[in-house]
């Protein structure tokens, strides 16, 4: 850790969070502990940030006492944003959950999830290039995937066609639009003209050419 570069800095400065404990099983009868400490500490949760004392490996589970010595990065870096060097030396590589409930799961120390964080490093820039999640059984096994994603959503519905015109005024009567179409051209003309606000009908309803103004009367439905 203290080769080449690293030799004689100061990295004293630069303060690490390992672990957080709560839910203590004796409550305390002050809200805030500013003065005084509970009675008896006995914690029900502990997350464990791992900086290289444990292994990595996602099939063995980790054990809740660390076991080796913290890892440096390969890059590290230095702030001076207070006045002072504050270095930055090492790597979080992994979160660990554990419980601690000896008479309900059999054991002291009992691993239930652990976040696994995975870099691509380098002495130049060392990058964040994966994160995973694993959930763990009271054995100490990884609990099976489950895929608890939702379907996507159906598409929304198309928008209601615009109402038609009006006559003058107030009046509720619809205008009324025509249009005559041959017979070979009905299908066609019947989507095209009736999503314009036509009433469409045929030339040639019974196979006779009727006059202009007797087709008008005779609507297809």
């Amino acid at each position: 850790d203290l080769n080449g570069n690293e030799a004689g800095r100061d990295r004293s400065a630069m303060r690490y969070l390992s672990k957080v404990q709560y839910g203590n099983a004796t409550p305390a009868a002050d809200l805030y502990l500013w003065t005084s400490a509970p009675p008896a500490v006995q914690w029900l949760f502990t997350l464990v940030f791992d900086y290289g004392e444990r292994g990595v490996d996602p099939q063995v589970p980790p054990a809740f006492t660390a076991q080796n010595s913290w890892l440096a990065r390969q890059d590290p870096f230095s702030l001076y944003n207070y006045g002072f060097e504050i270095r930055l030396h090492r790597l979080c590589r992994q979160v660990l959950m554990f419980h601690h409930f000896p008479d309900e799961l059999g054991e002291a120390d009992t691993l239930v999830s652990r976040l696994l964080l995975e870099y691509d490093e380098n002495p130049i820039l060392t990058q964040l290039c994966a994160a995973r999640t694993l959930a763990y059984e009271g054995d100490g096994y990884r609990r099976a995937p489950v895929n608890n994603m939702m379907p996507p959503p159906p598409p929304p519905p198309p928008p209601p066609p615009p109402p038609p015109p009006m006559m003058g005024g107030n009046s509720s009567r619809p205008k009324s639009k025509w249009a005559i179409v041959e017979e070979s051209k009905q299908i066609q003309a019947l989507r095209y003209y009736s999503a314009q606000g036509y009433s469409v009908i045929n030339k040639y309803l019974r196979g006779d050419d009727y006059p202009e103004t007797q087709a008008k009367e005779t609507l297809l439905s």
